[in-house]
């Protein structure tokens, strides 16, 4: 990957463009694709990288509700950073793969190259961030993004 072109970015605003652009898609046309959380939000970011992140993650959402349920990013403000969720209502992920879904080419999907969460964990972590897999409070499989401010990355350890 490039090195990150840091700039000012508006997660939310992007956040809100991916979700739109995720609508646009075949699969997308009978998805419910939202946005939750804070409203503007700022971070020091590679926009056009955050931008495959997030639509990454938002095509491998849809494709796991198989064209048909919900998707959702939910943004919060965290003490050192932001945190998008991505939120699907598909079937979730199976244990025995947990640990190999960001691994270069894993996949199982019959089409695909399995590089989508590869990509995006590196993006992120090239960004002093972390990307994981998660279940939230309700036990549904998610995919938890967190960005450092850039406050927060030039604080002592």
């Amino acid at each position: 990957m490039p090195k990150p072109q840091i700039a000012p970015l508006d997660l939310r605003r992007l956040t809100d463009e991916v979700a739109a652009q995720l609508g646009a898609f075949p699969q997308g046309r009978n998805t419910s694709v939202a946005v939750a959380g804070v409203g503007e939000l700022w971070i020091e970011a590679d926009v056009e990288q955050m931008r495959q992140v997030l639509l990454n993650l938002g095509l491998n959402a849809l494709d796991a509700v198989d064209g048909a349920g919900r998707v959702r990013f939910e943004i919060e403000r965290r003490e050192e950073g932001a945190e998008v969720r991505t939120i699907d209502s598909g079937r979730g992920v199976e244990a025995s793969i947990r640990e190999q879904i960001f691994e270069p080419f894993f996949t199982t999907k019959t089409t695909g190259t399995g590089l989508g969460l590869a990509i995006a964990r590196r993006i992120v972590e090239d960004h002093d961030g972390s990307l994981v897999l998660c279940d939230d409070e309700k036990g549904r499989t998610c995919i938890k993004v967190f960005i450092p401010f850039a406050e927060a990355k030039a604080r002592p350890e």
